[in-house]
């Protein structure tokens, strides 16, 4: 059986991708996922693509199910971590268990379109610093299907952050599974930034704009080359709370980059609103519907970190206030005004 221990390779002879992927107690997924990543791989040179799982110390059978599949397939190589440290933790130690040129991080339960391995493979022929893969979205159960994560009529190239966050929306900088890109550009913040910014769950976003915003070219995918799973935040984290994580961390996350001259003002607004019209909202209804809103919480965080946003003052707070609004926000369409 091959191992990430056990197992070296020259940076000679080495891939040219790594497919990693990190998993906890999800072997329903798990097995999809891995069987179609497996089949793609085994269509190609061999050798071109190696496939390594790192799992996290879970009890559902799914560590003796990767013992036997790694018997079977050559290009797969297996981790367990020694207890479970957490979902960022795992994606974390990833790029250093990894050989590729290039690494695609992959959720266990994100799962390849057909020819996806075969047209990411031709796109690392051209050099690029990073790839940027479509996803076509699908609910918890993976019955139905929601779109996709961007619009965009045709493949595009770019060369600055600014060209790829408009197109690429905000939180999918921080879907770990669209990014293909080389491999020392994964982990490129340092620890205290990424332990700042670990505790919202946003710690891989910021990674992703950094690295973004020191490259020199990329390719955005106009087609989805995955089906992705949304499962449920409380999936991760039993304490999960919207606007603690996602908007009062997103805020701080912008504020960052801004800082590190990453990204404008102008662009800085611009995702605040988009946050704010996209996500905050939408939010606020569906709390509301169920009777879990904490008002006073919402406000505090939002007035706090959005203040200067036209979407606070004239969509959120006649949300969190004039329920008879609601059936009007939901016809706002969301674009991102640059």
């Amino acid at each position: 059986m091959k191992t990430v221990e056990t197992q070296t390779r020259s940076a000679a002879t080495g891939p040219m991708l790594s497919i990693s992927i990190p998993t906890y107690q999800r072997l329903k997924w798990l097995s999809r996922s891995l069987a179609i990543v497996l089949s793609q791989v085994e269509s190609e040179r061999p050798g071109c693509v190696e496939v390594v799982v790192s799992e996290n110390a879970g009890v559902d059978g799914t560590w003796a199910w990767l013992q036997e599949m790694a018997e079977r397939h050559p290009s797969l190589r297996i981790h367990r971590n020694g207890q479970n440290i957490g979902a960022e933790g795992n994606f974390h130690q990833l790029p250093g268990m990894s050989r590729g040129r290039y690494l695609w991080l992959l959720g266990d339960d994100d799962f390849l379109t057909e020819g996806a391995l075969a047209k990411v493979l031709a796109w690392l022929e051209r050099d690029p610093d990073y790839l940027a893969l479509n996803v076509l979205m699908s609910d918890e159960d993976m019955t139905t299907t929601s779109g996709t994560m961007w619009k965009a009529a045709t493949d595009l190239e770019a060369h600055t952050l600014d060209e790829a966050i408009r197109v690429v929306p905000h939180f999918a900088m921080g879907f770990i599974s669209s990014w293909v890109a080389r491999r020392e550009l994964f982990n490129v913040i340092d620890k205290p930034t990424y332990d700042r910014f670990h505790k919202w769950g946003l710690s891989l976003m910021v990674d992703r704009y950094v690295s973004v915003g020191r490259s020199r070219y990329g390719v955005i995918s106009a087609a989805p080359l995955l089906t992705s799973r949304k499962p449920p935040p409380t999936e991760y984290r039993s304490d999960f709370n919207y606007f603690e994580w996602f908007v009062k961390g997103s805020a701080e996350a912008l504020r960052y980059l801004q800082e590190e001259g990453l990204l404008t003002a102008h662009a800085v607004a611009a995702r605040k609103s988009l946050i704010l019209r996209q996500t905050a909202v939408k939010r606020i209804l569906f709390e509301r519907a169920k009777g879990l809103l904490d008002r006073a919480a919402a406000q505090a965080i939002l007035g706090c970190h959005y203040r200067g946003q036209w979407a606070y003052w004239f969509i959120c707070l006649p949300a969190l206030y004039f329920p008879g609004l609601g059936s009007a926000v939901r016809l706002l369409k969301p674009t991102l005004k640059r």
